[in-house]
């Protein structure tokens, strides 16, 4: 796990799509550093529950106060030291709540192995407490790495790898049921549990209602966990019924799963990128040619990176014929995190899902069985 979760987690992009109905707090912290900072490469952002967003300072002036909303628990505040000439760890991180907090870093000659680094109130160390998991698991996590350095990929070691994962991650279960009530173990389920394609969602969904209190449960955060676990169930089964959504197409054009009600919907998972994803777009399109909009609504969400390779792909591929999404990370989330590409779902008229591509029912290129599966229902 190490210090790379707080500062890399933002590839996994649907974390960070809280609601705008979520109930916002403001937080204060006022972060003082030393004078030897001075003109060393330091940066300072946080985490409001939606997005990373940095923040501009100037380190000649010692102190740097910052005040904005959050849509979580808690905010989280990061400061990366960039510089051999400090003798401070590279990586900070620290939750904070609605109290206001003082991040106050030691000055060089009071900082050595066996000090903190800095001075906290009313804030949490959170490398501290990632430490402690590492510690924990350290079993799990070197025969896991271990493995992964020396194993060539195949279903064999496919199969080994999944039994890894999930003697770490009950490992790190284990540590989260030791410290249920504290926030560091339900973002921590939050972040690397639940989303996890080789837990059983459904032994997730019963540990997170009987190990958290409600105060995590009952919260805006808390709500989407279960939307996360949601989705990962239905991302691994048939016959759930979908959540609801609503979209907004690349033309501006939105589109609501209540408003599709009397017909099929298909929604594709996918990228440009995606050797698979880009192999069965013929087929799509024949199903979208072949089939009336009044009868059968088409939505495609890509989880491209680049908007421009994006766009490219839609028109070298013929994809303009059907609703096109860019990014939907709350889409992504409802239906498990499109852990794995391509992904294609349908939905009946009363919103139950009837195909899950990637799953249940494995299909050809040609989707042969999603083309079985429409020529009965709507014909």
């Amino acid at each position: 796990m190490k210090k790379k979760i707080i500062f890399l987690a933002a590839i996994v992009f649907f974390i960070f799509n809280a609601k705008d109905s979520f109930a916002q707090n403001k937080f204060y912290v006022s972060i003082h550093f030393p004078k030897e900072f001075a003109n060393q490469k330091v940066e300072v952002s946080y985490e409001d529950g939606k997005t990373i967003r940095k923040v501009p300072f100037l380190l000649h002036q010692n102190t740097i106060n910052i005040s904005d909303s959050f849509y979580y628990n808690r905010a989280i505040i990061l400061v990366h030291i960039d510089s051999n000439q400090l003798n401070y760890p590279v990586y900070n991180a620290f939750f904070v709540d609605k109290e206001p907090a003082f991040i106050t870093f030691n000055d060089k000659k009071n900082t050595t192995r066996n000090v903190q680094p800095y001075i906290l109130s009313n804030a949490v160390d959170l490398i501290k407490m990632e430490d402690e998991v590492d510690q924990f698991t350290e079993p799990e996590q070197k025969a896991f790495n271990a493995f992964q350095s020396n194993t060539m990929s195949n279903d064999s070691s496919f199969a080994i790898n999944k039994k890894l994962v999930r003697n770490w991650n009950d490992k790190k279960l284990d540590f989260i049921k030791q410290h249920r009530n504290e926030y560091f173990s339900f973002w921590l389920f939050r972040r690397e549990i639940a989303p996890n394609f080789f837990m059983d969602p459904d032994s997730l969904i019963a540990f997170y209602k009987t190990n958290f209190p409600d105060t995590f449960i009952n919260s805006a955060e808390g709500n989407e966990v279960m939307e996360i676990l949601y989705g990962r169930k239905l991302a691994s089964s048939v016959n759930m019924q979908a959540p609801d959504f609503n979209v907004t197409d690349i033309n501006g054009n939105k589109v609501d799963l209540k408003d599709c009600r009397g017909k099929y919907v298909l929604i594709n998972f996918w990228a440009s990128w995606c050797g698979p994803c880009v192999g069965e777009l013929p087929a799509i399109k024949k199903i979208s040619d072949h089939y009336s909009p009044k009868k059968l609504v088409i939505i495609t969400n890509t989880i491209d990176s680049d908007s421009s390779a994006f766009l490219y792909a839609l028109n070298k591929y013929g994809m303009t014929h059907w609703v096109n999404v860019y990014k939907d990370a709350d889409l992504v989330k409802k239906f498990g995190g499109a852990v794995a590409i391509p992904q294609l779902f349908l939905i009946d008229p009363m919103g139950k899902v009837i195909y899950n591509r990637s799953y249940n029912l494995a299909d050809n290129e040609k989707l042969s069985r999603l083309n079985k599966i429409l020529k009965e229902q709507l014909q």
